[in-house]
Formats: C-alpha cells, structure tokens, sequence
C-alpha cells in the first residue's frame, strides 16, 4: 500500500503488465537542475541580447528624436520671433514712409529750408513735432528723431538720447550711397552721447511738390531703441541665451546673463560666415562647453535669431528617458526571467519522468509505459519510448524463443550424430577391401564419401569459406551421381571473388539434395541442376534450380510449415535451413522457394562475411 501524502512532488509512471507504479522525485535532481539551469541560460541569452540591443536602440532613437524635436521646437520658436520682428519693423518703416512722404511734412521741410528767421523756423519745428507725436506719440521704440537741411543744419525733435546732431549730417551718412527715391534705409546700430545704442533708420527727403525735379530738401533719421524688440523676444527655455542680429551682423538686442554677453558675442563673431542658410543649426564648443546655436533669418529684413541651448538642457530631457529606459528594461529583464523560469520547468518536468523511465528500463523493465496527453516534441518523444520500450519487449521476448528454437535445433542434431572415428574407420577399412579387389569407382566413392563425412561432422555449426562449401557440393554431387549411374547433369558458377567469404557449413547440402531426390525426369531418371553463386547489392546470393516437374502451391505452403524433410548427413532439410538463416542472421537474409510445372529455384540471401563474427549458428 502506497501512502498517498507521498505522492505530490512525484510523477507516476504506470507499469502496464504487472498494474503497479513506481515514482519519480522531481526535485533535488542534479542532472535536471543542470538541464533547467541550461534552458534557463539559453533562454535569457536569447531574449535578454535582443533585449539589450532593442533597449540601446530604442534609447538611441529616443535621444536623437528628443534632440531634434527641441531643436525643431526652438527653430519654429525664432523663426516666430523673426518674423514678428519683421513685422515690427514693417510697421516702423511704414510709419516713417507714411509721415515723411505728406504733404504737410513736405511744407514743414521747405519753411525750414527757407525761413529767414529762427522764429519762422521754430514753427516749422513745432509742425513737425506735432506730426511725429501725432504718428510715434503712443510708440515706445522711436526714441529720436532728426531732420538735416542740405546745408548740414541738423535739428532734434523728440531726442531721449541727447544726441551729437553732427552725427546725421548728410555727409557722415547719404554721400556715395545709392539712395533710391522714397526709400527708408537702415544705418545699423549707433552709440549714442548717453552711452545707449540706438538702431538709425533714414530717408532722403525730395521735395514731391515739384515732379520733374524732385530737388533734395533735406534728410530725417529716426532712433529705434532697441528695447522695442525686447517685448516679442520671450526665453522659452532656461540657461539660453537669444539674441537679434541685423543684415550687418551686428547685436540689436541680447537676452543672457551681463557677463556672458561677451562670451557669446565671440560665438556669434566666429560663426557668422557658417549662417549662409535662411536657418540652421551649428554645435559649437567653447571652454571646453558644448552646446548648439539655432538661427533664423526674417524673410523680409534679413534680421536673425540666435539662440544658444547648452547640452546640460538636452541632457536633463535625455536624463528623464534614461530612467524610463532602465525602468522599462528591468520590468522586461524580470518577465523574460519569469518566464524563462515557467518555460523550462513545463519543459524540464517531462524530461525528468522521461530520464527516469530510462534508467528504469536500463535495468531490464521493460514494461513501463508513461502517460502523455502532450502534442508537442516532448509528447513525441514520449510516445517514441513508450513504442521503443514494447519494441525491446516484444524483441526480447523474441530472442527467449529464439534460443529456445536453437536449443531445440541442437538437441535434435545431437540425437542424430554418430562417433566420427568409427565411422572414418569403417569407411577407410571398406575402401581398403575395395583397393584389394581393385573395385576403382568402389574405392572413390568411399574416398569422396569418407571426406564428405569428415567436414560435415567436423564442422557441424562453423562458418567456412564459400570454396569449401562448394567442395562439398562437389563431393556429394560425385557421391550422387555414382549412385544413379551418371544420370545427374549439374554445373556449379562460382563469381570470381567469393570464394573467401563464410558461409553455414552445409547451407546448400539440404536443397541440392531435394533438388535430386525429387527433380528426376520420370522416364529417363536423368536430373539437372544448376547453381550460380554472385554477390548481388550487398549480400551473398546463391540460386540453386533444377528441372523437374515442380512443387505444388500448397506443397510449398506445407514444407514451412513443419520440418518433413531431414538431411542425410546433417539431418536438417528445407524447414530447418531457412531457420537456420533466420535465427542466426536476422532479416532481411532468408530462403525463398519458387516452382512450376518446369522446375524448383531455391534462392538463399546471407551476409557478406569475411571474418568470423562473435555470432553461434545454429547446427544443421
């Protein structure tokens, strides 16, 4: 009785003949933690290095879009900011065109030009204020504005910088320029007497009154503060610096810390010439700092923006998909792990029942069965043992009846042995009679029957080469012959060749018997038989046909069905030699029988041997 606490933990394996059950520990298996442990590996190996790879790639990936997608953020960012200072200084520009081009600026112009008095003068002046505060009043960026006769005369209207009027005469600014007609043109950027920097526009005044001439009246410059752009240019990322740089290359306006400002002046300064492009991005490295500077050009003034980003910035975005990255490969590390675990314990649980049922049938039982339900390889492979195990079992079984045939076979050729030395001595002591009598054929017939006697009792169960059988074929067709008065016609076609190979001694003695005891033509008693020995596809074939009248269908069932015919020296006939071949030489090696009405062909098939093998043959 089986305690049933005992069964978890095990596996049955059912032994069908005997109805019992032996049992299997799963656990504490060297060979199988080996063989788990193996899997395991392989398993991680094949999941984790895709793992990896996949994981660097992604992250690769990852950074690289992150680091366009900011530069592509901060691009669309400036480029906003380029075109809204276009439009700002369109804006500007269009006001200066629209208040210098009246006409009311245009009479303003010429009372200055033609007063005789300060008086007159300064009433033009007031004019003229009046109109620029009229247009600029609300406006924060026209910090000054300048009128210059033709004669130099320069005035001031609304002036927040206190300017050096010299600095707008038409001198220091108009001459050798081609200045097209009412055209507002940007001087760049000025020191003013206040130490601030100013942005100068100006525009060369015609007098529009007088079409076909348009005399020269006088020019007006106007001071931008810089400041003005200051409002569209918001920071939208921390530790950047922006800055607006004009058609000339100069600094309009700079976002950045004071002390940096020089720093990146010097950037700015070394990397003009590589902003060819309308926009662009250029890695740039200074004191030993790495970091990108990002510009675009407005479309209409040819200003650009310059943003500076340090990589610190790119690497505190990379730095947040760094811990997702490992946080997302340690989660796919842990379930490749568990699943790894879960795959080779299914795997290795039916490879550890299947270990042990071999190891059980290594010790001769053969009649365990296991129980599979599986569908896959394992399932096969246990299907394939429980068929090899009924295999071995039923050839097992076979071999027991086999030897048991043999023991048989050697009984009953033991019963039918005789002494040999009595037998040599009355067939020498018959011959001598027949030599003093001088009976010649008498003399060798016992000679041939004498030798006959000799290699089949001598050799009764040997293997011997093919030449000596087919002496002794020879012997008894001699024998034979002179006993039916030379009516036995026979040719013997040995291949060149085959004479060394072995082969069961007196194999062809039983069938070349029947061959002439039954083969002889009814009226003239004469018999034929012919024999033809080739080695045929890897075997030994040896064809032995006569030409008499036959065996019946039936006949031939009948003689392999039980042994009726008995050798004259060995006593083994048709039945007992194909046994023979059988149980010492297995399939495919046999003795096959075909008649009709014009003769017998008996066809043995044995195998190529030229030495002789660890093999007991069965005596004939």
């Amino acid at each position: 009785m089986f305690d049933c606490s005992h069964w978890m933990g095990y596996a049955i394996l059912k032994i069908s003949s005997k109805n019992t059950m032996f049992f299997v520990r799963e656990n504490g298996e060297k060979v199988m933690k080996s063989f788990r442990m193996k899997m395991i590996c392989i398993l991680l190996g094949v999941s984790l290095v895709p793992l990896i790879v996949a994981t660097v790639y992604s992250y690769n990936i990852l950074s690289k879009n992150l680091y366009q997608k900011i530069n592509m953020e901060t691009m669309s960012s400036i480029e906003m900011l380029a075109k809204s200072i276009d439009n700002e200084l369109q804006r500007l520009t269009a006001d200066m065109e629209i208040v210098t081009s009246s006409k009311e600026f245009q009479h303003a112009m010429n009372q200055i030009r033609t007063s005789r008095t300060d008086g007159d003068c300064w009433v033009a002046l007031q004019d003229m204020d009046e109109m620029m505060i009229g247009m600029f009043g609300k406006s924060k960026g026209v910090s000054g504005v300048y009128i210059t006769m033709p004669d130099g005369v320069t005035y001031a209207i609304q002036d927040k910088y206190h300017t050096d009027l010299k600095a707008f005469s038409r001198n220091s600014w108009f001459i050798g320029k081609d200045i097209g007609f009412s055209s507002i043109v940007s001087r760049g950027i000025e020191p003013m007497q206040d130490g601030r920097n100013a942005l100068i526009f100006g525009k060369l005044i015609r007098d529009v009154t007088d079409l076909g001439n348009l005399a020269e009246i006088g020019s007006v410059h106007f001071a931008i503060d810089p400041a003005l752009f200051s409002s569209v240019m918001v920071q939208n990322k921390e530790d950047s610096a922006l800055f607006l740089i004009n058609n000339d290359g100069q600094v309009v306006v700079s976002q950045c810390q004071e002390e940096e400002s020089d720093y990146y002046y010097r950037l700015i300064k070394d990397n003009i010439m590589q902003m060819k492009e309308t926009s662009g991005v250029i890695p740039v490295v200074a004191n030993e700092s790495k970091m990108v500077m990002i510009y675009d050009t407005s479309p209409l003034y040819r200003y650009q923006m310059v943003r500076f980003i340090p990589f610190p910035i790119y690497n505190s975005e990379i730095k947040n998909i760094t811990w997702i990255t490992i946080l997302f490969a340690l989660l796919c590390i842990i379930i490749v792990v568990l699943v790894s675990v879960l795959i080779s314990k299914n795997i290795s649980k039916p490879v550890n029942i299947l270990s042990k049922a071999m190891q059980y049938t290594e010790k001769g039982n053969f009649d365990v069965q296991l129980d599979c339900n599986r569908k896959d390889e394992l399932g096969d492979m246990t299907r394939s043992f429980n068929r090899m195990v009924r295999q071995l079992n039923s050839f097992f079984k076979q071999i027991i009846e086999n030897e048991k045939a043999k023991k048989n076979l050697e009984i009953r050729s033991l019963q039918y042995q005789i002494s040999p030395h009595f037998l040599y001595n009355l067939l020498a002591s018959v011959r001598s009679l027949a030599v003093i009598e001088k009976a010649k054929e008498t003399s060798e017939m016992l000679s041939a029957v004498s030798k006959l006697l000799k290699n089949t009792v001598g050799y009764a169960g040997m293997l011997i080469p093919l030449y000596q059988e087919t002496e002794n074929v020879r012997r008894l067709l001699f024998i034979q012959n002179m006993c039916h008065n030379g009516l036995i016609k026979w040719d013997l076609d040995l291949q060149k060749g085959t004479e060394e190979f072995l082969v069961p001694n007196l194999i062809m003695q039983p069938i070349v018997e029947n061959a002439v005891f039954y083969s002889a033509d009814m009226n003239t008693g004469e018999v034929e038989i012919n024999i033809s020995i080739r080695k045929e596809k890897e075997r030994l074939e040896i064809i032995i046909q006569d030409h008499g009248a036959g065996i019946s269908e039936e006949r031939q069932k009948e003689i392999f069905r039980e042994n009726n015919h008995k050798g004259q020296f060995t006593h083994v006939g048709l039945f007992n030699t194909r046994e023979r071949i059988r149980l010492n030489f297995g399939s495919p090696y046999d003795l096959m029988l075909s008649s009709n009405s014009k003769g017998t062909k008996v066809v043995i098939t044995l195998p190529l041997l030229l030495e002789e093998e660890e093999i007991v043959l069965t005596p004939g």
